[in-house]
């Protein structure tokens, strides 16, 4: 076969590949805007779902409220619509709420969620999401019973677009002071041991990431990890161990466990009541060493601090 007669068909595919592109191109330089247009108005319709007087919508670019993900403000005045997504029993709680002008509760669309069905997904309803229509705020409804911690992501999350409503109308918003775990532990250890060192050729117990010593003899503080309703996500504790061996102190540093359940065992303080001045811990009546009571609703938790306790008092002991 000649040579060009291998060319000349790839010459014209070649041609015909160029053809189709430079077609492709300018179709879609053509329909890429009408494409926009109505995408950007079925997203315009979904949200004068939750709130009806609104007609089309500009997002909001500014101070996001906490649990707040995205703001459109309607483009008339007539109010918001908030996407949250406070956390629920399985992990976030996504839903759309429009809130109007009156700082009312004009509609509530859920979005997306990890709950439980037949448990927290009876919270995810219209019925439920019926009741805080006309509302000003989450407390005029009742928790869902058997689904309260799915209801409490509802609440959590209406709150959160009210206020962001006042936000996009010039209220002062104070966001949550974010402090790093470093700075945290450091504040927990200048609390319990004064002046301090980090031990780092210690072999660790199960549970104890870091070990340190005070320099002015008020014994040490370690850095636990507690495996609570979330294993993927453990939440850990400064535990200082006195001179004698016993429990001096415990600080949450940080935690992810579930508000109105797990996270007050961390944060509340009465339930570390108990440790202080423990030796050795125990769950049994009948057991050597301190009693440690469990949290009936907060049984993952309370039973992930217990071993993360009872790991800084088996580290002391090793290291004696």
């Amino acid at each position: 076969m000649k040579k060009n007669n291998v060319l000349i068909p790839i010459v014209v595919l070649v041609g015909i590949c160029f053809v189709v592109s430079a077609g492709l191109a300018g179709a879609y330089q053509l329909t890429a805007p009408i494409i926009e247009t109505r995408a950007r108005e079925a997203a315009d319709h979904a949200r004068t779902v939750v709130l009806p007087d609104g007609d089309s919508f500009s997002p909001y670019e500014e101070t996001l409220v906490e649990n707040v993900k995205e703001v459109y403000t309607a483009d008339n005045g007539a109010g918001v619509v908030c996407i949250t997504n406070a956390k629920g029993f399985g992990g976030p709680v996504e839903i759309m709420v429009g809130i109007n002008s009156n700082k009312e509760v004009t509609g509530i669309q859920l979005m997306s969620h990890g709950e439980t069905p037949g448990v927290g997904t009876n919270a995810l309803t219209e019925e439920y999401f019926s009741k805080f229509i006309g509302q000003t705020s989450g407390e005029g409804v009742d928790v869902y019973s058997g689904a309260s911690l799915t209801s409490r992501a509802i609440k959590a999350g209406v709150d959160a677009a009210i206020t962001q409503y006042d936000v996009t109308q010039g209220a002062d918003y104070e966001a949550p002071v974010e402090v790093s775990e470093d700075e945290l532990i450091e504040q927990a250890n200048a609390e319990i041991l004064g002046s301090y060192e980090e031990i780092t050729d210690a072999a660790l117990e199960e549970h104890v990431l870091r070990i340190f010593k005070s320099t002015e003899d008020k014994g040490y503080a370690m850095l636990v990890e507690g495996i609570g309703h979330y294993p993927d996500d453990p939440f850990r504790l400064m535990v200082g161990i006195s001179p004698e061996g016993t429990v001096s102190d415990i600080k949450t540093i940080c935690q992810n466990e579930t508000v109105g359940f797990g996270c007050e065992v961390l944060t509340e303080g009465t339930y570390f009541q108990q440790f202080i001045g423990a030796e050795k811990l125990t769950r049994k009546s009948s057991g050597e060493g301190t009693k440690i009571d469990i949290v009936a609703e907060a049984t993952e938790t309370s039973v992930g601090a217990y071993d993360a306790v009872k790991a800084a008092l088996n580290q002391f002991a090793a290291s004696q």
